[in-house]
C-alpha cells in the first residue's frame, strides 16, 4: 500500500524521465552542466561507511575530509548549514561553537531514533504491527533511495539533509518513544536528557534565525573551485 500510493502520486515523473532520457532521475540536462565540475565526481562503498571528524565541527560541505563521506556530509547538512545557504561562509567563534553544540548533541536524539527504529522493525516483523510497518518503510525505503541517488549523482552538492525530509515523521515517533522511556527510567537521567533537548532547541533557534544573530553577506553556497583531492 505504501509503495503503491507513492508510485501513484509521484511515479509518473520518474517514468517519464526514464522514457524520455533513459534515467529515472535527470542529471544530464544543460542546467546541470555546472554540477559536473564539482567534486568528488565518483563514489565507492567506503564513502558510505566513513564518518570524518569534520562532520562534528562547523565545516563546509566542500571540506576535503567531508567530500566523499555520504553520511558525514548528510549529518553536517541535517544539523548544520554545511552548504552555507543561510550562514556565513567562514565561521566566527560563536558560529563555530553553535555548530559543535548542534552536531555533537544531535547524537543523542539520533541514537534514540536508531534504537527506536530497531525496535519498530522488530515489532513490524514479529508482531505484524501496522504502524511500525508504515514508519519502518518510511525510513528504510528513503534511505535506500538516498544511497542509490548519491551513487548515481556523486557530486558533493547532492548530499543534503533536505533529501531525507520524509524521515521527519518516523524520526519524531521513534526518537520520542526512546527518549521518553529513558527519561521515565531514571530521574538522574531525565535531567541531563532534558537539558540536552532544551539546549538543542535554543541553539538551533539562535543559529537559524535568518540574519538575526549570524548574518550572511555573501552569495549563497560554499566555495568548491579551490584545490581539492
Amino acid at each position: 500500500a505504501f509503495a503503491g500510493a507513492a508510485a501513484l502520486v509521484g511515479g509518473w515523473f520518474y517514468l517519464r524521465n526514464l522514457m524520455d532520457q533513459g534515467r529515472a532521475y535527470s542529471h544530464a540536462l544543460p542546467v546541470h552542466a555546472l554540477m559536473f565540475d564539482m567534486p568528488p565526481g565518483h563514489r565507492s562503498l567506503a564513502d558510505y561507511v566513513y564518518l570524518p571528524s569534520a562532520a562534528f565541527r562547523a565545516a563546509q560541505a566542500s571540506d576535503p575530509s567531508l567530500l566523499h563521506s555520504v553520511w558525514g556530509g548528510a549529518w553536517a547538512s541535517t544539523w548544520f548549514d554545511s552548504h552555507r545557504h543561510f550562514l556565513p561562509l567562514h565561521p566566527t567563534r560563536g558560529l563555530e561553537l553553535a555548530a559543535r553544540i548542534l552536531l555533537v548533541l544531535g547524537l543523542v536524539p539520533a541514537i534514540a531514533f536508531a534504537i527506536g527504529l530497531a525496535r519498530g522493525v522488530r515489532r513490524a516483523i514479529v508482531d505484524g504491527s501496522g504502524p511500525d510497518r508504515l514508519f519502518a518503510g518510511m525510513t528504510l525505503l528513503p534511505l535506500a533511495g538516498f544511497v542509490a541517488f548519491t551513487w548515481e549523482n556523486p557530486w558533493f552538492v547532492c548530499v543534503k539533509g533536505s533529501y531525507l525530509l520524509l524521515l521527519s515523521a518516523p524520526y519524531a515517533v521513534y526518537a520520542s518513544e526512546t527518549l521518553e522511556a529513558w527519561m521515565r527510567a531514571s530521574r538522574r537521567l531525565a535531567l541531563p536528557l532534558g537539558a540536552v533537548l532544551v539546549i538543542l532547541s535554543v541553539v538551533s533557534t539562535i543559529t537559524f534565525s535568518f540574519n538575526s544573530v549570524f548574518v550572511k553577506l555573501g552569495s549563497p553556497g560554499t566555495e568548491w573551485k579551490g584545490p581539492l583531492p
